[in-house]
């Protein structure tokens, strides 16, 4: 995400944008609390592929407080500017406020649809309408299977799901990847629990999930009974999917913070399926490989990164049983005290929550929360990060969210290859338990003592790779960065596979829309020339990174890959395994999800 800030000693009829555009602005701003109920920005998803960019910061110091064309606003307060721009009052002190593109931009419209008035601003912006995919109405049921559909609601208008056409290589010629894709292992499985934390500018943002297949399958997504009927019409559904879908969640389907709410989703496949979620806005996104239901726990411990002032540490739990008991300890940076519900809460304090199947919990805090420890009493999903976190004096923030792994699936050695694009890498090693490990940077060890649900941070830069090897299971997260030179990226959170994390067969999705897209792959030196991408032999000129680190006995080599958007498998023709981290950049907005975090 970008900020630019700009002092102008008048305020003037036209304004820079981040894409070094002038626009001219003819019509006065409105106030958004003196508008109609129907005048407002919209606050849902369709199922259309849209963008809005160019958001923008002013900063006017001669006045304290935000005046834009002679008009003051309150903190807080939203005005529109004509039909382009939507702007809200950030700080009135120093007349400090943001703007962004009033209306979504759609880059994709399905030839099925067509533009109607958007009935929540009809003023001025547009929204797809189109027909809903038709289901069968049956009994509910408590226990969808694929092929089945839960109380479906055919009154719905909103598409959830648009099928990218990627192309797709076909394996078959290789033995051994018809036989790895028969074993569930790692983060391949057939149910998956999908949620959406907030990002801190969450006005215009699409909620993706890409679930890739080796020949397809029967697919149900189904929430709570209780959910409103409205947003459970435009979620549940049941289809026969392709190798690779795209379905896009309404915005109402995000989290709100202090609050049990029913915003999980299950969703069933027939056969074995990959899930990543990527949660795009203006400039940010948020994106995450899921865990497969099998491979939940009752115990997790809270990776996420410090913040500045404004900006939130955020822990989301979903339950996938009825009765479960949650119990959360408290790890805060600095001693920062946390109100919940009326009653403030201090570092190690418990705190104790109870939910049923489809509930969910979102906890925000200014201080980071890593460390915290969060125990069930039946098998729940954890997700953790920032809704907007700027790591360095580079760029600005991003939203940060990853599906955590349960401690038990958590490993020793840890192989962390380096970002592109000039970014470097924050590093960050959580203990699980009193732990011993040392760090190796261009063949020098260090040897780090670290206690219980404490951190350590390392920094590496885009030609260095990190061995971490530990006596006891460890967290590793890997933090990209900011371009030093360029415009590319902004912070990316991933957590790193370790060694034995690692699988000989991943088909995933890379998402569309970035300017570089890449892969690192940790493998063991003699077994690279047995690696194949898309049924393919690694093409030398497109990897741009290569270095060895030697562990223990063995010498691993890493090398990251230039990949284009769309469908990818890469697997080893004799079964060995590696590890994957994909990426990629655009303007002010990096991603970041590894092809596993969990042991076989």
């Amino acid at each position: 995400m970008r900020f630019l800030s700009v002092t102008y000693p008048k305020v003037t009829a036209s304004v820079t944008t981040t894409k070094n555009r002038t626009v001219n602005v003819q019509t006065a701003p409105v106030a958004l609390s003196t508008m109609s109920s129907n005048n407002r920005i919209p606050e849902y998803s369709t199922g259309v592929t849209h963008t809005t960019r160019s958001l923008v910061t002013y900063t006017l110091n001669t006045t304290p407080a935000c005046v834009y064309k002679g008009v003051q606003y309150a903190p807080g307060q939203k005005f529109y500017d004509g039909c382009q721009y939507i702007c809200k009052c950030i700080d009135p002190k120093a007349g400090q406020y943001s703007c962004s593109e009033r209306c979504a931009k759609l880059t994709i419209l399905p030839s099925s649809c067509i533009l109607i008035s958007d009935p929540r601003d009809p003023a001025c912006c547009t929204v797809p309408f189109c027909p809903p995919n038709p289901v069968t109405t049956e009994a509910p049921n408590n226990n969808p299977q694929p092929g089945t559909t839960t109380a479906p609601d055919t009154t719905s208008n909103v598409q959830t799901s648009t099928k990218t056409n990627f192309q797709t290589t076909d394996l078959h010629s290789s033995p051994f990847a018809l036989l790895a894709k028969q074993t569930t292992i790692g983060s391949r499985g057939k149910e998956f629990l999908v949620l959406f934390t907030p990002a801190y500018f969450d006005d215009l943002v699409t909620k993706s999930v890409y679930i890739t297949s080796d020949n397809g399958a029967e697919m149900n997504i189904s929430t709570s009974q209780r959910l409103d009927p409205n947003l459970k019409s435009q979620i549940d559904r049941t289809d026969n999917i392709s190798t690779v879908e795209h379905i896009i969640f309404p915005i109402a389907f995000e989290l709100k913070s202090f609050k049990k709410e029913l915003k999980s989703a299950i969703i069933k496949t027939s056969k074995d399926v990959f899930v990543i979620s990527h949660d795009d806005g203006i400039d940010t996104v948020g994106s995450t490989t899921h865990i497969p239901l099998h491979k939940l726990s009752t115990k997790y411990t809270v990776v996420s990164i410090t913040n500045k002032a404004d900006e939130k540490s955020q822990m989301a739990i979903a339950s996938i049983q009825d009765g479960t008991v949650i119990t959360i300890t408290f790890h805060m940076e600095h001693n920062m005290p946390l109100l919940i519900e009326g009653k403030t809460y201090h570092e190690g304090d418990m705190f104790t929550l109870n939910l049923d199947h489809f509930e969910t919990y979102l906890i925000e805090h200014t201080s980071d929360l890593t460390g915290t420890a969060i125990e069930s009493s039946h098998p729940i999903a954890v997700f953790s990060g920032n809704d907007c976190a700027e790591l360095d004096s580079y760029g600005a923030c991003d939203h940060l969210v990853e599906q955590l792994p349960p401690i038990t699936s958590v490993d020793t050695t840890y192989i962390v290859p380096p970002n592109s694009d000039n970014r470097d890498t924050l590093i960050r090693i959580t203990a699980i338990d009193d732990s011993n490990f040392t760090y190796t940077i261009d063949r020098v060890s260090k040897m780090v003592e670290l206690k219980r649900l404490d951190s350590f941070g390392i920094e590496i830069d885009s030609r260095q790779t990190c061995l971490v090897e530990s006596d006891r299971s460890i967290f590793v997260t890997r933090f990209g960065l900011h371009s030093k030179t360029s415009e590319m990226g902004d912070p990316s959170m991933t957590i790193v596979p370790g060694i034995h994390q690692y699988l000989d067969y991943y088909k995933i999705v890379v998402p569309p829309g970035y300017n570089h897209n890449y892969v690192s792959i940790m493998m063991k030196q003699f077994s690279t020339k047995f690696l194949r991408i898309n049924g393919n032999v690694l093409n030398v000129k497109d990897m741009f990174f290569e270095e060895n680190v030697v562990v223990g006995q063995e010498t691993y080599t890493v090398r990251s890959i230039n990949l284009i958007e769309g469908e990818i498998s890469v697997y080893s023709t004799q079964g060995d395994r590696f590890g994957l981290m994909f990426a990629g950049v655009t303007d002010y907005e990096a991603y970041g999800f590894s092809g596993n975090s969990l042991l076989p």
